[in-house]
């Protein structure tokens, strides 16, 4: 094994035995609440589900700087209505995230294990509705790993060189399988491929689709990031590279999980 993939398996497993202590008995209840009143009303859940999805692709695209108002991303979505003063690439980026977010619901039943071919589909549907001539602008590299190096604005994190990212890719999907307790599997799953940074640019959209597909496989609700903790989110993130034994990703991941119940529990 490549000494930098060893280097990244010692980080993750530290990580991961570390979450392993964390006391999440309190959300375990909470899931077994949540499946002992399903069926759920069809129609409140049907729009409790549209209010998620719309609250899950307003945020993640504002994290990345998107200037659509949570109510405007629910009009371009619903509507199909421009927003004046906004510009194209918003409301593109809001369409492809829901056309991605659409894959997941549609895709996580049928999901086996985690694989190569399903992340960068979901990748590339985070760019699915960007024009032609915006693609070619923009140069991200829908769907395929990335050929240079990427630094993050504000984060004295690096991302390893792009030549380690098919080595680290291949270890981490091989690792994540062979989680079985779906809630860690799921935050380790965005904390790992945003740590790898396998693509120029869609690593943090990719990353928490990836970890709401897992947490729909194995039962609980989706964590909505807020864009009104980006500061907190982005942090934590920082503490996790600086410190291995930091819960706080970890602990906020939580937080968001903790809301969606709470959105739920309206319901019975």
């Amino acid at each position: 094994m490549q000494n930098y993939v060893k280097e990244f398996q010692n980080f993750i497993e530290t990580i991961h035995e570390l979450w392993r202590k964390v006391d999440i008995k309190y959300m375990e209840d909470q899931k077994r609440e949540l499946e002992a009143h399903r069926p759920l009303q069809k129609e409140a859940l049907k729009s409790l589900e549209e209010k998620l999805e719309i609250d899950d692709v307003h945020n993640s695209t504002a994290i990345e700087g998107n200037t659509l108002t949570l109510g405007e991303t629910g009009l371009v979505l619903s509507k199909g209505i421009t927003i004046g003063g906004k510009s194209l690439k918003d409301h593109l980026e809001v369409k492809s995230y829901d056309q991605a977010y659409k894959y997941i619901k549609s895709t996580y039943k049928k999901v086996k294990t985690i694989d190569e071919e399903l992340i960068l589909e979901i990748h590339r549907l985070v760019f699915i509705d960007f024009s032609e001539d915006l693609r070619k602008q923009i140069d991200y590299g829908i769907g395929i790993y990335r050929n240079q190096p990427v630094f993050i604005k504000g984060s004295d994190y690096v991302p390893p060189n792009y030549m380690k990212v098919p080595d680290l890719m291949e270890f981490f999907i091989r690792y994540l399988n062979s989680i079985t307790d779906g809630l860690r599997k799921a935050i380790l799953a965005h904390f790992a491929l945003a740590a790898i940074h396998p693509f120029v640019d869609g690593n943090g959209r990719t990353a928490r689709l990836l970890m709401n597909l897992i947490l729909l496989k194995d039962g609980w609700p989706i964590i909505v990031v807020k864009e009104k903790r980006r500061a907190d989110y982005l942090n934590a993130l920082e503490k996790m590279h600086a410190n291995q034994g930091s819960k706080e990703f970890f602990l906020l991941m939580l937080e968001f999980l903790q809301e969606s119940f709470n959105l739920y529990k309206e319901l019975y």
